[in-house]
């Protein structure tokens, strides 16, 4: 599992380099991983998140690392990839970065080189921000034109919708991928697009019940997360897994907050996650002593 991570980590960084020199030489756009994550990062929404997720991987990566080589490699990886989130014009990608950047303040308000690093990145990174993600990252409107003079309902709106629909159908929903159709069948107005939330998605289309428990998943995942890191944390070989533990619960908690300004089917991801956490609690049991006696 580490080698893995490791190469993935590798790979995501010659992506986020490779991405940003071809949109500089005008081969390519700023989010398009086809090749690579095809259905997860084929979008700009999709490449945000994908590269989101993996923020925290190369923040533990540099805390823990003591080679200069290593740590210069980590941070071109991690500015890269920041670089390419912003470049995306994702409205969601702008505010998960933010709060990332805020919580790795808070974290480190007394370590003078980590503010040095995360201002000095930071002030880089929004100083080459697509000009789209500032005016996209101001409003809640939904931009994409789906027929010329006709504008996209936007995102309020959508949440509304929805709302409406949970009120009408808070057991079943109106079904899977009926949002649409739902809107349309209760006269609620335009209906181009599923609602960019996650949660009330769920809920609109599967019921209230099914949020809930979806929900719940995602607390208990980042929850084994956190408890696998604490107990890797007392082993002195188990470092590598004590950092993946830990940037696998941040990224679950990002990818968290993604999913209020995304569609259900941009969770691809997430579902990784939530196998990460898995593997990583059952490791965590298996090597707890106490665990281990009540095996045998």
């Amino acid at each position: 599992m580490i080698k893995v991570n490791n190469v993935v980590t590798i790979l995501v960084s010659i992506i986020s380099v490779v991405t940003l020199v071809t949109k500089k030489m005008g081969i390519s756009e700023a989010w398009r991983m086809n090749s690579y994550f095809e259905g997860i990062g084929s979008s700009s929404n999709g490449f945000a998140m994908l590269l989101i997720v993996f923020l925290p991987f190369y923040i533990h990566k540099i805390e823990h690392a003591k080679s200069k080589i290593k740590i210069g490699l980590l941070l071109i990886g991690l500015t890269a990839s920041a670089l390419c989130i912003m470049q995306t014009r994702s409205r969601m990608g702008f505010y998960a970065v933010a709060l990332y950047a805020l919580i790795l303040l808070i974290r480190h308000y007394k370590n003078i080189k980590v503010l040095m690093l995360v201002g000095l990145v930071g002030v880089f990174i929004v100083s080459h921000t697509h000009e789209h993600t500032w005016q996209r990252s101001m409003t809640l409107k939904h931009e994409i034109t789906r027929e010329v003079g006709k504008d996209s309902p936007n995102r309020k709106n959508k949440f509304r919708q929805a709302i409406v629909l949970i009120q009408k159908h808070p057991i079943v929903g109106v079904g899977l991928a009926n949002f649409m159709n739902g809107v349309r069948r209760h006269n609620l107005g335009e209906s181009e697009h599923t609602v960019h939330n996650s949660y009330l998605e769920i809920a609109s289309e599967s019921g209230i019940l099914a949020s809930i428990l979806f929900s719940l998943i995602v607390f208990f995942t980042y929850r084994y997360s956190v408890l696998s890191k604490t107990q890797f944390s007392t082993q002195t070989e188990a470092q590598e897994l004590e950092i993946i533990s830990k940037s696998n619960a941040e990224a679950i908690m990002l990818a968290a907050f993604c999913l209020i300004f995304l569609s259900e089917y941009m969770n691809r991801i997430l579902y990784i996650l939530f196998a990460n956490a898995t593997v990583l609690y059952n490791k965590a049991d298996l090597s707890n002593p106490s665990s281990q006696k009540r095996a045998v």
